[in-house]
């Protein structure tokens, strides 16, 4: 039997070194993207320090699609792992370009992705689309006004689609992290008063790991729990 193919977007940034190594550790075929996977020195670069993965050159989440489909013949698991500039400030600071900025990284890509993977799964009747969004949706915070519209929009996507493509046999969730230990921290982490700041924000007192991420979406990427579909799962150490 083949083995299942997996695709993740922005494999080197946020969550995708965790559940990269996650789904490799699971038997999957995991065909990565980068931002800098366009090139073949950066590719090769990536594939000499990550055996058993392959670095895709696709640009964007439809040719990534395209390569898995052209390589493999099918897409088991797709994970858009989205990440960029927050633009915190105050709200009469904003502009609606900020927004409009905010809204194509972390609503527009992650419907990209799955709007392109959705047809190669029906045609399969099976398939796990998880999106890595944020907790920031999920409470309230001064300055993260317009990201956390954003990322709610990928929220609202997670729980339509689940409904929509249940049917094909598609399972639709996100795991919303809150203060994952990652490169997308906020500033200053490195000064130790900072740190201390941003640790007392979460009641276990600590970061959460890239190992319990990985192992999270691994979970939700293995066809175990299927049934587990539409949910927005706070990855946050009880904060929120």
């Amino acid at each position: 039997m083949n083995p299942q193919v997996a695709i993740l977007t922005n494999a080197s940034d946020y969550a995708g070194p965790p559940v990269a190594a996650a789904l490799a550790a699971r038997g999957l075929v995991v065909l990565c993207h980068g931002e800098d996977f366009t090139d073949a020195a950066a590719r090769a670069a990536y594939e000499d320090a990550h055996p058993g993965r392959t670095a895709s050159a696709a640009g964007g989440p439809e040719e990534l699609v395209a390569d898995a489909v052209e390589r493999y013949g099918r897409v088991d698991v797709a994970v858009s792992n989205d990440f960029g500039d927050m633009k915190a400030g105050g709200f009469v600071d904003r502009t609606p370009e900020d927004l409009r900025d905010l809204l194509e990284v972390f609503t527009v890509h992650p419907a990209r992705l799955a709007l392109a993977v959705a047809p190669v799964m029906r045609v399969q009747g099976s398939g796990r689309i998880v999106f890595v969004t944020s907790g920031a949706p999920l409470g309230a915070s001064s300055g993260m006004a317009f990201y956390g519209a954003a990322r709610a929009g990928a929220h609202a996507l997670v729980r339509s689609l689940a409904r929509e493509l249940g049917p094909d046999g598609i399972a639709v969730n996100a795991v919303a992290p809150f203060f994952l230990d990652s490169n997308y921290l906020p500033r200053g982490m490195d000064d130790p008063s900072v740190a201390q700041q941003v640790r007392a924000r979460v009641p276990m007192r600590r970061l959460g790991r890239p190992d319990e991420v990985g192992a999270l979406i691994g979970f939700l990427a293995s066809g175990e729990i299927d049934f587990m579909s539409g949910q927005v799962i706070a990855f946050s150490g009880g904060g929120v």
